[in-house]
């Protein structure tokens, strides 16, 4: 049996969407180990009921970004992540792209005083997206960000592909 259209191009998004996380786990590692920053993937709350076959995994809701950690540039200053690849050049603001509870966190965490960002990998690059531009558009009634209006984070050296607190920093956090 053929898989259909629909199928192959989830399973395409799913490998560019783990290939993505894996650039972004090496960035990280950059960082730590050059003293810039301390960023980890952030697992989802979630409760187990039960054992063995009647075992029962119930995932709460989501407070968190994708990635979290201190910027030590920023004198320990908290910064959170949410990972994004796109086939297309627009980046939805709702439940199709930047969710509504990812919105919502992006504005807490911004509130707080935290960096906080969407890293956007479409084609070969990455770009970033601070919470307050994104907040903003959201806020004027924009339904998506469009890639070419956004700058492409610098190239970094060795395990830091992107440099994506360059970009941050460059863009006034």
């Amino acid at each position: 049996m053929n898989p259909t259209k629909a199928t192959l191009d989830a399973r395409r998004r799913n490998d560019a969407g783990k290939s993505f996380q894996s650039r972004l786990e090496s960035i990280w590692l950059g960082y730590r180990r050059s003293g810039r920053a301390d960023i980890e993937k952030i697992d989802p709350p979630m409760k187990v009921y039960g054992t063995g076959p009647r075992r029962n995994v119930v995932f709460l809701e989501n407070p968190w970004l994708d990635y979290g950690g201190a910027w030590t540039e920023q004198g320990g200053r908290a910064i959170y992540i949410e990972a994004k690849s796109t086939e297309g050049e627009r980046l939805s603001l709702g439940n199709s792209g930047v969710s509504d509870s990812q919105i919502k966190a992006l504005r807490r965490w911004t509130r707080a005083g935290a960096v906080a960002a969407v890293a956007w990998h479409h084609g070969n690059e990455i770009k970033i997206v601070p919470a307050r531009e994104l907040l903003d558009a959201l806020d004027a009634g924009a339904k998506s960000i469009h890639w070419r209006h956004l700058p492409a984070a610098p190239r970094g050296l060795g395990l830091i592909e992107f440099d994506i607190l360059t970009a941050l920093a460059d863009r006034g956090d």
